[in-house]
C-alpha cells in the first residue's frame, strides 16, 4: 500500500465529546503509580532543562482554570 492510499484512507475516530486534558494529563495525575512520572521536558537554550510531572502539570491546569473562572 502506498502513502498516498494510506494517507487518503487515515481518519481520526473522535468522539463528539472529548476532553484531551482528561485523557493526557488528569487520569495519569490521578493515579498514585504515575503521578509521579515525568509527563513533559521543557527545554530552552539558554536554561537547563526542566521536568514536569503529570501532577504537577494538573496542579497547574487546575490553577489556570480557576483564575479564568
Amino acid at each position: 500500500m502506498g502513502y498516498d492510499t494510506l494517507h487518503r484512507g487515515f481518519g481520526w475516530s473522535v468522539p463528539d465529546r472529548f476532553n484531551m486534558a482528561e485523557v493526557c494529563s488528569r487520569r495519569w495525575a490521578a493515579n498514585p503509580e504515575r503521578c509521579h512520572g515525568v509527563a513533559v521536558v521543557a527545554t530552552a537554550p539558554d536554561r537547563p532543562d526542566q521536568s514536569h510531572t503529570y501532577a504537577q502539570l494538573q496542579a497547574e491546569a487546575n490553577r489556570l482554570s480557576h483564575a479564568l473562572q
